[in-house]
């Protein structure tokens, strides 16, 4: 028995011998101005592999920190290792301080597709202590925040959505408006009534909508979807036609409500008759429009 214990410690030991020596190797490779493709082995959620990434995220050279903070990402997303999880977002949230502006816009798109359940009341902090301090990606940090719920935020971004600054406008009120904060989502959409529904509306501000999880700009979207105007375009560039815009914010929408009649798979609306779903979506929403539930789950 005690043979048996010794030779799992030292195949262990090994392994993670082999795995430091690797990122090593690897780090090194990538310092000289090489590039070469990151190692499977790095994605495997191994505690002692996200250990040694950690000097690494402080490195001089930029395309090292670059690649750190992506083994974290991948290593962290592509597990169920909670630890590993919360590892990574400690390390993801002090990238978006990175002097790299680049770098800090990817730690910010990483950190999106985490669990918001996972950020701690220090992570929280710290999302908001970088908010304060950050040049550039703000309205990104900004939706961050609205997603994440941080409560101690609110006046923060009210702030924010009184801003001359457009951009920052926006990003605010659509946070709030995830938060809860109705008088947001109003704003919005009033915002929204006066502007044209064509592609660029559908294309730009459809995925800012659904994202804010919220029943009223939800019930604006519903407007487009049951309109008959053919006001967007179809997506083949080589047979450009009119069609009904209906049918792409409903792409957007189907997968984040809740006991909606059409089939989704990874997120993604997964249909093939797209007449015929639209027609589904409508006579389910005309049922159910005073009482439907929205999924809060994901970014």
């Amino acid at each position: 028995m005690k043979k048996t214990i010794l030779a799992i410690f030292i195949a262990c030991l090994c392994t993670f011998t082999v795995k430091s020596q690797n990122i090593d190797t690897y780090f090194q490779s990538v310092r000289t101005g090489s590039y070469p493709q990151i190692p499977s082995a790095f994605f495997s959620g191994d505690m002692g592999l996200m250990n040694q990434l950690t000097p690494y995220y402080k490195d001089s050279i930029d395309d090292v920190r670059g690649k750190a903070y992506y083994i974290a990402y991948r290593s962290a997303t592509n597990n169920d290792n909670q630890k590993i999880k919360k590892t990574a977002i400690e390390a993801l949230i002090e990238g978006i301080k990175d002097k790299d502006s680049g770098l800090a816009g990817d730690n910010i798109e990483f950190l999106t597709e985490f669990d918001k359940d996972l950020f701690s009341t220090k992570d929280q902090q710290e999302l908001l202590s970088a908010l304060s301090t950050i040049k550039y990606h703000k309205p990104e940090l900004i939706k961050l925040i609205g997603y994440v719920n941080i409560s101690e935020a609110e006046n923060t971004l009210k702030s924010y959505a009184a801003s001359s600054n457009r951009r920052l406008q926006w990003s605010a009120l659509l946070a709030l408006s995830r938060m809860g904060d109705e008088a947001s989502a109003q704003n919005i959409i009033s915002i929204l009534e006066n502007l044209p529904v064509n592609d660029n509306l559908v294309y730009e501000l459809v995925p800012d909508l659904v994202y804010t999880r919220n029943k009223a700009a939800f019930d604006y979207l519903f407007t487009i979807i049951n309109s008959n105007e053919n006001n967007c375009t179809s997506a083949d560039p080589d047979n450009e036609v009119a069609i009904l815009c209906g049918y792409r914010v409903m792409e957007y929408l189907a997968p984040h409500l809740t006991a909606q009649p059409l089939p989704t798979e990874d997120g993604e609306l997964a249909v093939d008759n797209y007449e015929q779903a639209l027609q589904e979506l409508r006579a389910w929403y005309a049922v159910n429009k005073s009482d439907y539930s929205i999924s809060d789950e994901g970014y």
